[in-house]
């Protein structure tokens, strides 16, 4: 069956819909038995969160997983961690720190639920943070910084809030600022600031490859924990960590926190997302080779004309381009094999789905050769 869609939400939306219809007309057709994939995983993965998370338009829920997703391209763990390195080589803003409570494992360990910190980031900017960690971060004047605002909150919790009213420590006047009459609230947020604060000053501190590995592993369990549900980043991370420890063990070289960012995320980029395309539920993963294990039901979703299939994006001086030879890789043809894959793989329904307009413009879009 084959679908052109105008726009890549539609797609999602139709691939939802043809699959309500299958399990409709066929009750022994499991969740389990349907395999979704796509060359586009990162770039749909907000739609297929949005439209089968969607329990109330159809009023049906269907158990379904994600995978092949890179851990840094989720607000887990392991972008949360890049995101402390890449801060600690440059100053705090209030974007960069509205990133990081944005956090969900971070959240849970603190004990907050969405909403107490979206009234947080509220709090914070009402109480004068802009950017900066402390009064050196800012050249020596410390107003405005997370460290004056912390003080505010701090003051606020045994002084009124009151016009006038503020106390210098020689360097700058810190006026209280009542923050939320929930004084336990009030102390999940200061504790979660604190921690942040601290960290981020350790992150600022160059030093070896092998100081850094011990700092780490004691960031993360200071800060998320056990994880929560996001536990299965851990053990990926600790591995990345263990790798470069030992590849670089006994090296003198002082690292800095956007250096040691670089190298953690190279290492995550290679080897994670890999697991959970037999878990039980409805699958949705990358296109590639040897994932199409016969299933029921498959959907090739998103083979866009220019996305499938790849094109070879080497420079023109790459030595591989200069002297071709029998057996090198090429993407074309690897995507053209696992379509032919995908195809034997089906037993039952095969759908495959692609844009015809651009979504923006709403133009035609050229047929992809794989399509014709």
């Amino acid at each position: 069956m084959l679908f052109r869609s105008p726009g890549p939400l539609r797609q999602v939306e139709v691939v939802r819909d043809r699959l309500l219809q299958w399990m409709a007309e066929d009750p022994t057709l499991q969740p389990r038995d349907i395999l979704v994939m796509t060359p586009q995983v990162d770039t749909l993965a907000p739609l297929v969160a949005a439209v089968f998370g969607d329990r109330e338009a159809v009023g049906v829920s269907i158990p379904w997983r994600l995978t092949d997703r890179s851990q840094q391209s989720q607000a887990g763990i392991g972008r949360t961690l890049l995101s402390l390195l890449r801060l600690g080589g440059e100053r705090l803003t209030a974007s960069g720190l509205e990133t990081l409570l944005a956090c969900q494992p971070l959240q849970q360990h603190f004990e907050l639920q969405p909403r107490e910190v979206v009234r947080l980031q509220g709090v914070l900017q009402r109480a004068g943070f802009r950017w900066g960690l402390d009064g050196p971060a800012r050249g020596g004047d410390p107003v405005h910084s997370l460290s004056w605002t912390i003080d505010r909150l701090l003051l606020g919790l045994v002084l009124p809030e009151r016009s006038g009213l503020a106390l210098a420590d020689g360097r700058a006047a810190v006026a209280p600022l009542a923050a939320d009459p929930d004084l336990a609230l009030c102390g999940r947020w200061l504790h979660l600031l604190t921690r942040l604060r601290h960290w981020l000053g350790q992150l600022a501190i160059s030093t070896t490859s092998d100081s850094w590995a011990q700092r780490l592993r004691e960031l993360l369990g200071d800060l998320f924990g056990d994880g929560g549900e996001a536990a299965w980043e851990l053990p990926t991370l600790l591995a990345a960590l263990d790798g470069w420890q030992e590849a670089a063990a006994g090296s003198p070289l002082l690292l800095e926190a956007p250096v040691v960012a670089a190298v953690l995320d190279e290492a995550l980029a290679e080897d994670s997302g890999r697991f959970g395309h037999r878990s039980g539920s409805l699958t949705i993963s990358a296109l590639e080779p040897m994932r199409a294990i016969p299933h029921r039901v498959i959907v090739l979703l998103g083979l866009d004309a220019g996305v499938f299939p790849r094109q070879r994006d080497r420079p023109g001086f790459h030595l591989m381009e200069r002297r071709r030879r029998l057996g090198d890789p090429a993407p074309a043809d690897q995507d053209r094999y696992v379509l032919l894959e995908a195809l034997l793989s089906a037993r039952s329904h095969l759908l495959i789905s692609w844009s015809c307009r651009d979504d923006r413009s709403g133009e035609p879009l050229q047929i992809g050769r794989a399509h014709v």
